[in-house]
């Protein structure tokens, strides 16, 4: 199997698994804040890290000379993550999905920018397409919600995320960006999520 197919299956599985997290978070978010929702998800995050962490050493796991990075992408993440939360419980699910999904069209324009990797027309065009898409489900003409411009940020937060992990992955053990992604938000998530505990 290539290395692309292997990708390709792996993105697909991603998507999967953070499509039942979506359901998981908008009924999670009927009973509690998005902040109490996203600071707990952090929490099982480390948690569900702590036996590599042990059984690899915490030093080992943890230090890297890339930190700077590490912590923006915790941060980016972190942001990206609690505002996909909040606007899961405003809107209905398809909508704060398809919104969510959006993130690959930002991720076209940024890893040309930063990465100095060209999509080709191709890829462009099915970028313009996703955003004629995004527009439709937006449905201007009856007025935008608020969440669904928060649900877009969060798209454009996530194209960030999606950079970063693509230049720490060259020299970052994948764990390791995971620890600082919950560790970051364990820690910026603490006090709203507290300030809205129920």
């Amino acid at each position: 199997m290539s290395a692309n197919l292997r990708g390709i299956l792996w993105m697909l599985a991603a998507m999967a698994a953070l499509t039942v997290m979506a359901v998981t978070l908008k009924h999670v978010v009927t009973n509690m804040s998005p902040w109490q929702a996203s600071w707990l998800r952090m929490c099982f995050g480390v948690a569900f890290l702590l036996p590599w962490m042990i059984r690899t050493g915490v030093r080992q796991s943890i230090v890297s000379p890339r930190l700077p990075m590490l912590l923006m992408r915790g941060l980016f993440g972190t942001a990206s993550f609690a505002l996909t939360v909040y606007a899961l419980g405003e809107l209905i699910l398809a909508d704060a999905m398809i919104l969510s999904f959006t993130t690959p069209f930002w991720v076209i324009p940024l890893a040309a920018t930063l990465l100095g990797e060209y999509a080709g027309w191709r890829r462009g065009m099915a970028t313009a397409l996703g955003f004629i898409g995004m527009l439709l489900v937006l449905k201007p003409q009856f007025g935008i919600q608020e969440a669904m411009l928060v649900a877009i940020l969060a798209a454009i937060l996530r194209a960030f995320v999606v950079v970063f992990i693509k230049n720490l992955s060259t020299t970052e053990p994948p764990r390791r960006i995971v620890f600082w992604f919950f560790a970051t938000g364990l820690v910026v998530l603490a006090a709203p999520a507290l300030l809205t505990w129920s």
